[in-house]
């Protein structure tokens, strides 16, 4: 009996939210990928916000492929997936099946926003105002993962 409450306590506590993907759309990337979400607030309108942060990372494809990162734009209903065509660079936006406002509703995004989700699906880095690519590889650079990542690559070169 003790050990049925027990698992009935894991269960409810894996599936509250907390700021982590669970249950979600994202889900596919757990534990393989960072991502970079670019996510237009409620009533977006084409504008140079979105515009300007989406071209920063689609040009730093170099240290988002080494980092292990997919960038993601949510505007208007859908989530389109970046995707690098070839390693000069060249770029395209994959339509998912992810609803923005599922995201936006998730992650609980009101304006225009930038969120670095790590691999453990949580939420690590959020921004609201425009920035530089620099400031997410300098974070990511600082996680435990990363760095366990890095001397993994050292010893293998």
């Amino acid at each position: 009996m003790r050990l049925l409450l027990l698992l009935g306590l894991l269960v409810l506590l894996s599936s509250s939210k907390g700021g982590k993907i669970k249950d979600h759309t994202f889900d596919p990337h757990r534990w393989e990928d960072r991502l970079i979400v670019l996510v237009a607030g409620p009533g977006y309108q084409k504008g140079a916000w979105l515009h300007q942060q989406q071209e920063k990372f689609i040009r730093a494809h170099g240290p988002m492929r080494e980092r292990d990162m997919v960038v993601y734009m949510c505007r208007d209903t859908v989530c389109l997936k970046g995707a690098w065509t070839n390693t000069k660079g060249d770029h395209k936006w994959i339509p998912t099946e992810i609803l923005s406002a599922k995201v936006r509703e998730h992650w609980k995004v009101s304006e225009n926003t930038v969120l670095l989700i790590g691999k453990d699906g949580g939420e690590k880095g959020r921004w609201t105002k425009a920035f530089d690519p620099a400031e997410v590889f300098q974070l990511v650079d600082q996680m435990p993962m990363r760095r366990a990542e890095q001397k993994q690559q050292e010893k293998t070169q």
